[in-house]
């Protein structure tokens, strides 16, 4: 009985916790946008501040503690417009903007034009654009859904085929280090993969 009381008290505890993250913990910062005081929430990211007014006010920001524990709001650095980098399909200068996976080349004339490319910086500090691999097309493998081939890819997780029909058909399979197919375990994920539900469709649009 007393390890069982134990054990809810702690759930219980956990519990209540959870649910203080769920609805937030407000803070002295007003919201830039409404003035409604900012609240602390968890993300998968980490914790950021987002207004207590959601979803009437999306305003969001991420922030950090200073050494006392005070929040100090972080800017998102504003967008760098490169006018030497027009943009391979509208001809718009490309600009230089700032992810959660660090800096990326987008188009300005976005969302009218979505082009985006990654690069890096040479030993000069001159831009460098990496460009995409461009899929393998393997007409061996057909996609059982559609009937397209499946194209071989490559993910955070590593290689994978895809649906050449995407984004109608999102089928998506693990293949091993010689290209074969890897069948799924019953609960759904791949032997040798991290992928299912909304990964297998994040992985696929990072891979388009």
């Amino acid at each position: 009985m007393e390890l069982l009381k134990g054990f809810y008290e702690g759930f219980a505890d956990r519990l209540d916790k959870a649910q203080e993250s769920m609805k937030g913990v407000e803070t002295n910062i007003a919201c830039d946008n409404c003035s409604a005081p900012m609240i602390i929430k968890w993300g998968k990211n980490g914790e950021f501040l987002s207004c207590s007014k959601y979803p009437e006010c999306k305003n969001a920001k991420a922030f950090e503690y200073d050494a006392e524990g005070e929040i100090l709001i972080v800017e998102r650095a504003a967008p760098v417009l490169r006018e030497d980098m027009p943009c391979d399909k509208c001809s718009a200068p490309m600009v230089i903007k700032q992810s959660r996976r660090g800096e990326f080349l987008a188009c300005s004339r976005y969302p009218d034009c979505k082009n985006a490319k990654a690069f890096e910086y040479d030993p000069d500090g001159n831009i460098k654009v990496i460009e995409k691999e461009e899929p393998l097309i393997r007409e061996d493998l057909k996609c059982e859904k559609c009937g397209k081939p499946m194209a071989e890819r490559k993910g955070r997780f590593g290689k994978f085929v895809g649906c050449t029909g995407y984004p109608k058909c999102r089928n998506i399979k693990n293949i091993d280090e010689k290209g074969n197919i890897v069948e799924s375990k019953p609960n759904g994920k791949a032997r040798g993969g991290k992928r299912g539900g909304k990964e297998e469709s994040e992985e696929v649009s990072d891979a388009n």
